[in-house]
């Protein structure tokens, strides 16, 4: 006869085995989504300051809309706008224009009214009395053109005085550059020799493009 002691035993390991947790649930797959795809940003045009492009070594710039181009200095902010293509620095900033050249008796009259909109753009204030020079202080040759530099003192910039080089060019009988880069007195990072760099950076269209191919069959 079963003792009273192992038929409670047995109870118990029943009642043991009836209350035993049901085996937790395999966990569910991790589901993996793909990233969302983010379109690579627009590439700038840089036909206004606004947008913050900054030139490299060897970045050109087309001059309005002709066919000539040159090289903002490496590290300034630039912009080909549509009245003048524009670069700057802290203490430093230049513009550069093609204009008509006009007829032979309007020439000067053309390139002051094109050196009054640079100056107008560069939001300079020259002296009362700042007539143009009767001579170029310095002519460079660059490429196929002849660039005349002019230097003019006394003119201030929000205030604060510095100085002005003016460059012009006759490009053809329809086209003429002018140019001006103004320098803070304070400025201690040689922009004045960026500015000249970028002058003599200009270039013009590339005749060889222009030519016809020595190969090709007259039509």
């Amino acid at each position: 006869m079963m003792r009273r002691g192992a038929l409670l035993s047995l109870g118990f390991l029943a009642v043991v085995a009836c209350n035993k947790p049901p085996p937790k649930p395999a966990p569910a797959p991790e589901v993996t989504s793909e990233p969302a795809h983010v379109p690579p940003a627009a590439p700038k045009k840089c036909d206004a300051l606004d947008e913050g492009c900054v030139a490299a070594e060897g970045t050109r710039s087309p001059i309005q809309a002709s066919s000539w181009t040159l090289e903002p200095p490496a590290s300034w902010t630039y912009a080909h706008e549509g009245d003048a293509t524009v670069a700057k620095t802290d203490g430093a900033i230049v513009a550069v224009v093609v204009h008509e050249t006009g007829p032979k008796k309007g020439e000067s009259a053309n390139r002051s009214a094109a050196f009054d909109s640079v100056v107008k753009k560069l939001a300079l204030t020259m002296p009362k009395k700042a007539p143009w020079p009767d001579k170029p202080a310095k002519v460079l040759t660059v490429g196929a053109a002849k660039v005349s530099l002019f230097q003019f003192d006394g003119v201030t910039r929000e205030g604060k005085p510095g100085a002005l080089l003016a460059f012009t060019s006759r490009l053809s009988d329809k086209e003429s550059l002018l140019g001006a880069g103004f320098v803070l007195d304070s400025d201690t990072k040689d922009a004045d020799k960026a500015i000249l760099k970028c002058v003599q950076s200009l270039r013009g269209p590339d005749p060889a493009a222009a030519a016809p191919d020595a190969g090709a069959k007259p039509k």
